[in-house]
């Protein structure tokens, strides 16, 4: 290498080292450290009015607290927190002494068994047309991974292991798709038919409050009601009147319908207790919770899909499930038994027998392709079984027949009458 090469070589170095010694100047200087204290003096660029400056309203609401935990090797780990912020929500919280006087005997508690497992929620008995529904959080009577609870019982204004109003078991059962498929907090309701009570249904034995749906979030006050563990060991009734504390806020951004918050320090136990809307009717239900978020519950807001589910569960004729049990059993047959290929000319029999009992009345009806619906009553006899009823095919072609017990269908059967040497 010739000297003038080296020369340009050392410039060049030292250019370079005049650089980041210039750059050294707006950099952050490093820690200092003596006597077991390390310091850290602020740098050039952050004098007190570009700090003051930076601190946007924007940037404040932005800002995340730290979380420092301890994992299992025993090191600390801090990250920044993606806990919801807890906004504190006023509330007045306290016993219903008396649910008979405050009209409250509407809410009570629902027992339920989940996989080998006896649960207990709230419950509010709710208007409706078969005056048969009560409103449950949907978490209180399916699982994902454990199915549907099994034994529910509604017992309205329990009181220490009182039942003043008796109890009512569950006939069916009624969640929205999106709990029954992924558990979706903003849809965790469920409404239950009961079975009626020494002839009465629960809405006319405990009262009933309407159901409220698609109403303004804003400026809504609740009552919400329970059973909370952490009062009364559950066995008391409790109340919280709280206004609208907002929305969930880790609903993602295209949630059209997310949980709503009240504030309210009940805790296990509460949840499907129903929430009274300004007075009107039942607009949410207790859900869920927040770690760290002390003194608010989330419910999920009652819109169309609230409508849906209820409007099943209300056309349902308690006890209807029972009859669907296969209790029945019936048969579309003529001498050569069921799998007889019938043909025209042949008069096929329905057959009909009640499993279980004998002197059952039932009502036979076969509709075929264009001439209608044909039916004629029976009744079964001495040992359940029917004395058969021919049925005479005026056209080939698809038949279906129908059986009904007390106006319910609880067999049917599609059979083909085809024509000669089909």
């Amino acid at each position: 290498m010739t000297r003038a090469l080296r020369l340009r070589l050392l410039t060049a170095i030292s250019v370079a080292l005049a650089v980041l010694t210039a750059c050294g100047a707006f950099a952050a200087r490093a820690p200092a450290s003596s006597d077991g204290v390390v310091s850290f003096h602020r740098p050039a660029g952050d004098g007190p009015n570009a700090v003051a400056r930076y601190w946007t309203a924007k940037r404040i609401a932005a800002a995340r607290p730290l979380d420092a935990t301890v994992n299992a090797r025993g090191r600390l780990r801090v990250e920044r927190s993606t806990a919801p912020r807890n906004h504190p929500i006023p509330f007045t919280s306290g016993p219903v002494t008396d649910a008979f006087l405050s009209g409250a005997i509407v809410h009570g508690k629902l027992f339920a068994r989940l996989k080998g497992l006896d649960n207990e929620c709230s419950a509010t008995s709710v208007s409706s047309l078969n005056r048969s529904v009560i409103l449950t959080a949907g978490h209180c009577v399916y699982n994902r991974r454990k199915g549907f609870a099994r034994k529910l019982a509604f017992v309205p204004a329990y009181n220490n292991h009182l039942r003043p109003l008796g109890t009512w078991p569950y006939d069916s059962v009624y969640i929205p798709r999106e709990w029954y498929q992924r558990n979706d907090n903003d849809f965790d309701f469920a409404a239950v038919v009961t079975d009626p009570q020494d002839g009465r249904a629960v809405n006319d034995a405990v009262g009933a409050v309407p159901l409220v749906a698609n109403y303004p979030r804003e400026q809504q006050t609740y009552a919400a009601f329970g059973y909370p563990i952490n009062f009364a060991d559950a066995q008391q009734m409790w109340r919280c009147d709280s206004p609208y504390g907002g929305d969930d806020p880790s609903a993602g951004p295209g949630t059209e319908q997310p949980a709503i918050a009240i504030g309210c320090d009940m805790g296990d136990g509460a949840s499907g207790g129903g929430w009274i809307v300004s007075g009107a009717g039942i607009g949410s239900l207790t859900s869920f919770s927040y770690d760290g978020h002390p003194n608010v519950l989330y419910g999920p807001y009652f819109g169309d899909r609230a409508l849906a589910v209820f409007g099943k569960a209300e056309s349902v004729v308690p006890g209807a499930a029972e009859a669907l049990e296969r209790r029945f059993a019936a048969c579309v047959q003529e001498s050569r038994g069921c799998s007889h290929r019938f043909v025209a000319g042949d008069a096929p029999v329905l057959r009909f027998k009640d499993r279980d009992q004998a002197n059952t009345s039932y009502r036979a009806c076969v509709e075929s392709p264009t001439a209608g619906r044909e039916c004629a009553s029976a009744r079964t006899g001495a040992r359940g079984e029917s004395a058969y009823l021919s049925y005479f095919p005026g056209e080939t072609g698809r038949h279906v027949a129908e059986w009904s017990v007390d106006g319910q269908v609880v067999e049917r059967w599609v059979f083909k009458v085809r024509p000669e040497n089909a």
